[in-house]
């Protein structure tokens, strides 16, 4: 019987740890590790004959920082008034890279031209110059290119001439595409010899990699936009061929797989979208109730980095608190009050931090998360629309790196501030009673709270199970208050004034007892309201004394 009455002791303290800490934890949204840490075995009692034995679980005291485990998302703040804050940061979302939000797609061009070369003695030369203008675009027609660093890209080049040369030497060069190393332009050389003349027509194909080339544009002029020039020299050399001037030259050409490293220029307009959703943790077992947040309780804070030199304006598509269990489930959610479309203008590089990321931050003190945190949201959804060079200055320079995009990560503080009336609480815990306690009479639990917080407590535990069917209660009277919350002084400072003390009795009997035998679950309720549903906020030095035991009744068998 001895290990018998012991293991019915291990349960307890399991049942406890996770019933208690609903009533008194679920609110501050922390897990259950700090009061499980507290139950003490060794003044677990068990002696060997006796009709009752008592069964301390908790003796502890709780301040706010015992109630809160540091998260990814959620962090408590202490202010400098010493008033406590949440603060939960979302995930950093990223745009594209800008070589995937900037494309620069193929670029083709066909040119014919007639030229007549003079009779020429033999052994003499000639050189004709053909100019060809070539526009490349890399997206919307208000952009001016000024240059062009590529990491990847072809030119690839073919024509015919119908010439009829022995010697001619087609050089083809392009000033504006120069070699990053070297600072020379791009040069090819092709024979177009025709001996005799006997051909009809003579070919040449050209294909260079041009990835270690950039481009500089000729912008003197709006009709040069953009431009490079593709230069061809014909050098012919004089033979006793026939004239048959004029002669034809045609050239067909394609830069494809371009790649930029560096883009300097005006670039215009490109949008892109930033889109994810914030857990409020806070609210997440949330089934019903009210809550009214104080007035500028409830920061918004947007931080933006940016490598992108350009200007970027963001607006939302949309951005809105969720809930589902308290109407109107949704309340969209304004930076700078209700109605005022969501904008927001972030710091660029300049031409002079090529290569660096600038910083901007914004806080949103007018924003009116106060109405959408009354619907205790589960979630904050946004998604963000940024739009580059929005004013449309063509005039102004930009650049962009293959690796240049933006980041954004918002933070919601959350300074607890706030009155709640009826506020309802729910989870679910796997439970396992332990089936050998037929000796076991009746349970008397006992619960003293010496409370510094403003918060009323009831709460309720269920027996349901496997499919959930509630087999019996743990608390006759679900409305009976558990903690009792502590008087409260008056603004600005809404601080409580003095620790209540309220002890609860709850009794199990044999025949209850009976009833949870099958409990495969629990659920856990807890309704809380702040003192007199009042305004309240919650300091950093409120603590919270809880004393939780049990007196078990025993059925002694005399063999």
């Amino acid at each position: 019987m001895k290990k018998s009455r012991f293991n019915f002791c291990r349960k307890l303290r399991s049942l406890f740890s996770e019933a208690f800490l609903v009533l008194v934890v679920t609110f501050f949204v922390v897990s259950c590790g700090k009061l499980v840490d507290d139950f003490n075995f060794d003044l677990v009692m068990t002696p060997d004959w006796s009709s009752e034995f008592a069964i301390p679980l908790i003796n502890s005291t709780y301040a706010i920082g015992d109630f809160f485990g540091d998260s990814a998302i959620e962090f408590v703040q202490t202010n400098p008034d010493n008033s406590i804050s949440l603060v939960y940061t979302s995930d950093e979302m990223y745009s594209s890279r800008f070589e995937d939000i900037i494309n620069i797609p193929d670029q083709f061009f066909n040119y014919q031209s007639p030229f007549i070369a003079p009779p020429l003695p033999p052994g003499s030369s000639f050189e004709i110059m053909l100019e060809f203008p070539i526009t490349i675009g890399a997206g919307s027609p208000e952009q001016r290119l000024d240059s062009l660093i590529l990491k990847n890209g072809l030119l690839q080049l073919a024509g015919q001439t119908n010439l009829n040369r022995d010697v001619t030497e087609l050089t083809v060069k392009i000033p504006e595409i120069i070699h990053s190393a070297t600072g020379e332009a791009l040069v090819m050389v092709v024979s177009l010899n025709n001996p005799g003349g006997q051909q009809t027509n003579v070919s040449y194909d050209l294909s260079v990699p041009i990835s270690d080339y950039k481009f500089i544009f000729n912008n003197t002029s709006y009709s040069t936009k953009n431009q490079i020039t593709l230069e061809c020299m014909l050098k012919i050399v004089g033979d006793n061929n026939p004239d048959q001037s004029p002669y034809n030259f045609s050239i067909t050409g394609s830069f494809s797989d371009l790649e930029f490293e560096f883009l300097f220029g005006y670039l215009g307009a490109y949008n892109f979208s930033l889109t994810d959703s914030l857990p409020i943790t806070l609210f997440s077992k949330t089934i019903g109730g009210g809550i009214e947040v104080g007035p500028d309780a409830i920061d918004l804070i947007v931080d933006v980095k940016s490598s992108t030199g350009m200007p970027v304006t963001f607006g939302t598509e949309y951005f809105y608190a969720y809930s589902p269990v308290n109407e109107p489930n949704i309340v969209d959610v304004y930076f700078n009050g209700a109605g005022v479309p969501n904008l927001l203008t972030i710091q660029s590089p300049d031409i002079t931090q090529v290569g660096e990321t600038v910083e901007t931050h914004i806080d949103f003190e007018n924003n009116n998360l106060h109405e959408a945190f009354n619907i205790a949201p589960e979630k904050l959804f946004y998604k963000f629309v940024g739009i580059t060079n929005a004013e449309g200055d063509s005039l102004s320079t930009n650049f962009v790196i293959d690796t240049s995009r933006i980041s954004m990560q918002l933070a919601v503080e959350f300074q607890i501030f706030a009155s709640i009336s009826k506020f309802i609480i729910e989870d679910t815990v796997d439970f396992d009673f332990d089936k050998n306690i037929e000796n076991i009479d009746h349970l008397l639990f006992r619960i003293n709270t010496t409370n510094g917080f403003p918060l009323n407590a009831s709460i309720q535990v269920y027996f349901a199970d496997k499919y959930f069917h509630v087999l019996d209660s743990l608390i006759t009277d679900p409305d009976q208050t558990i903690m009792q919350g502590a008087p409260v002084g008056g603004p600005p400072e809404y601080r409580v004034t003095s620790t209540v003390h309220k002890m609860t009795d709850a009794n199990l009997t044999s025949d209850r007892i009976k009833n949870i035998l099958d409990a495969k679950k629990m659920i856990l309720r807890a309704g809380l309201s702040t003192t007199n549903e009042q305004l309240v906020k919650i300091y950093s030095d409120y603590t919270i004394q809880i004393q939780l035991g049990t007196i078990a009744g025993i059925k002694i068998v005399n063999n």
